[in-house]
Protein backbone atom coordinates (compact mmCIF):
# COMPACT_ATOMS: atom_id res chain seq x y z
CA UNK A 1 0.00 0.00 0.00
CA UNK A 2 1.32 3.42 -0.97
CA UNK A 3 1.79 5.89 1.91
CA UNK A 4 -0.93 8.55 2.11
CA UNK A 5 1.62 11.36 1.85
CA UNK A 6 5.24 12.22 1.21
CA UNK A 7 7.34 14.90 2.90
CA UNK A 8 10.35 16.77 1.57
CA UNK A 9 12.36 19.80 2.63
CA UNK A 10 11.84 22.80 0.33
CA UNK A 11 12.39 26.55 0.63
CA UNK A 12 12.97 26.73 4.38
CA UNK A 13 10.17 24.39 5.31
CA UNK A 14 8.65 21.00 4.67
CA UNK A 15 6.24 20.27 1.83
CA UNK A 16 3.78 17.47 2.58
CA UNK A 17 2.01 16.05 -0.48
CA UNK A 18 -1.22 14.44 0.68
CA UNK A 19 -2.68 11.61 -1.43
CA UNK A 20 -5.62 10.38 0.63
CA UNK A 21 -9.09 11.41 1.68
CA UNK A 22 -9.02 13.62 4.75
CA UNK A 23 -11.67 11.61 6.54
CA UNK A 24 -11.13 10.22 10.04
CA UNK A 25 -8.33 7.83 9.00
CA UNK A 26 -6.47 10.16 6.64
CA UNK A 27 -6.80 13.05 9.04
CA UNK A 28 -5.29 11.06 11.89
CA UNK A 29 -2.29 10.07 9.77
CA UNK A 30 -1.73 13.66 8.60
CA UNK A 31 -2.04 15.03 12.14
CA UNK A 32 0.60 12.53 13.32
CA UNK A 33 2.95 13.60 10.50
CA UNK A 34 2.55 17.31 11.24
CA UNK A 35 3.08 16.64 14.94
CA UNK A 36 6.22 14.64 14.12
CA UNK A 37 7.55 17.51 12.01
CA UNK A 38 6.84 20.02 14.78
CA UNK A 39 8.60 17.85 17.38
CA UNK A 40 11.57 17.57 15.00
CA UNK A 41 11.86 21.36 15.01
CA UNK A 42 10.10 22.15 11.73
CA UNK A 43 8.02 25.30 11.98
CA UNK A 44 6.97 25.88 8.38
CA UNK A 45 4.73 23.19 6.93
CA UNK A 46 3.32 23.50 3.44
CA UNK A 47 0.54 21.17 2.28
CA UNK A 48 -0.13 20.10 -1.28
CA UNK A 49 -3.75 18.94 -1.22
CA UNK A 50 -4.16 18.65 -5.00
CA UNK A 51 -4.77 14.87 -4.81
CA UNK A 52 -7.29 15.11 -1.94
CA UNK A 53 -10.81 14.42 -3.18
CA UNK A 54 -12.63 14.70 0.16
CA UNK A 55 -12.18 16.62 3.40
CA UNK A 56 -14.47 16.03 6.39
CA UNK A 57 -15.09 18.17 9.44
CA UNK A 58 -12.37 16.10 11.14
CA UNK A 59 -9.96 17.19 8.41
CA UNK A 60 -10.90 20.84 8.85
CA UNK A 61 -10.44 20.52 12.62
CA UNK A 62 -7.03 18.90 12.20
CA UNK A 63 -5.85 21.66 9.86
CA UNK A 64 -7.04 24.32 12.31
CA UNK A 65 -5.26 22.53 15.20
CA UNK A 66 -2.06 22.25 13.14
CA UNK A 67 -2.28 25.94 12.25
CA UNK A 68 -2.70 26.84 15.93
CA UNK A 69 0.16 24.59 17.09
CA UNK A 70 2.56 25.83 14.43
CA UNK A 71 1.72 29.47 15.16
CA UNK A 72 2.30 28.88 18.87
CA UNK A 73 5.77 27.58 17.94
CA UNK A 74 6.46 30.68 15.86
CA UNK A 75 5.79 28.96 12.55
CA UNK A 76 3.00 28.60 10.06
CA UNK A 77 0.88 26.17 8.07
CA UNK A 78 0.32 26.94 4.40
CA UNK A 79 -1.72 25.16 1.77
CA UNK A 80 0.08 25.58 -1.54
CA UNK A 81 -2.39 23.79 -3.82
CA UNK A 82 -5.73 22.09 -3.36
CA UNK A 83 -8.18 20.10 -5.45
CA UNK A 84 -11.43 21.76 -6.56
CA UNK A 85 -13.32 19.74 -3.91
CA UNK A 86 -11.06 20.97 -1.12
CA UNK A 87 -11.07 24.55 -2.44
CA UNK A 88 -14.87 24.53 -2.34
CA UNK A 89 -14.88 23.48 1.32
CA UNK A 90 -12.14 26.01 2.16
CA UNK A 91 -14.16 28.83 0.58
CA UNK A 92 -17.38 27.75 2.27
CA UNK A 93 -15.71 27.65 5.69
CA UNK A 94 -13.41 30.63 4.95
CA UNK A 95 -10.40 28.46 5.75
CA UNK A 96 -8.85 29.81 2.54
CA UNK A 97 -8.43 33.19 4.27
CA UNK A 98 -6.46 31.58 7.09
CA UNK A 99 -4.13 29.05 5.45
CA UNK A 100 -4.53 29.58 1.68
CA UNK A 101 -4.16 28.65 -1.13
Amino acid sequence: MEPPFTSESVDGGTLVRVACRLDADGTEALAREIDRLLRAGEHVVRLDLDAVTFISSAGIGALLAAHKNLRAAGGRLEVTTASPQVLGVFRLTRLDTLIGP
